[in-house]
């Protein structure tokens, strides 16, 4: 009878242990997972960033313009080593609408350069490649990617229409070859399609 009892005993310690755990693990993945991938807005990124990573090694920016990472990155606080940056240059056949994005183009680009000015940047590389992107992204010493998707509008080419904008962490080994992927393609496209002058 004391084996019976003995075992019921174990066996429900073992049901418990195995419970206990297995809701554990379930939340600590949930709490990590709502932590690692995050919708927001890029101000909201940069202070996480900021908090998480004052001291910034690289940052690489593929995009269109920049219009809308500049601004929040000029309000940040945030300085920075060495950064990249891989924009898409204006056409040089353009029409009015497009002679127009050209202009601002170069005011964005203005913008940058003065931020290295500053020390802001200590180390600026800017390139242009000659495709239109829909998404852009943001890779902050292969640690942090903040990622968007744009549509281009064709009556105003300033304006990109913003559908969605996330911040990653690389927290896990899935999340940090995510990030190593979207740098190693960054690299590869900076070395092979940029050019340094628009003109």
């Amino acid at each position: 009878m004391d084996d019976i009892i003995g075992k019921v005993i174990a066996g429900l310690l073992v049901v418990i242990i195995t419970s206990t755990s297995t809701w554990f693990y379930k939340r600590k993945f949930s709490l990590r997972f709502r932590h690692t991938i995050k919708h927001g807005d890029l101000n909201e990124f940069l202070t996480i960033i900021k908090r998480t990573c004052p001291d910034i090694k690289t940052i690489k920016i593929l995009a269109n313009v920049t219009n809308l990472f500049l601004p929040a990155f000029q309000s940040s606080g945030l300085k920075v080593i060495d950064m990249q940056i891989l924009l898409r240059k204006p056409d040089k056949n353009c029409d009015e609408n497009e002679s127009d994005y050209k202009g601002y183009f170069k005011t964005i680009v203005k913008e940058w350069l003065k931020l290295e000015e500053k020390g802001v940047i200590k180390k600026l590389d800017i390139r242009y490649f000659d495709f239109l992107t829909t998404d852009w992204q943001v890779i902050i010493d292969d640690k942090f990617i903040i990622l968007g998707l744009n549509v281009p509008q064709k009556e105003n080419l300033k304006k990109f229409e913003v559908t969605d904008t996330i911040l990653i962490a690389g927290d896990s080994l899935s999340e940090k070859s995510f990030i190593e992927k979207y740098s190693s393609r960054f690299d590869r496209f900076f070395k092979e399609y940029g050019i340094n002058k628009f003109d």
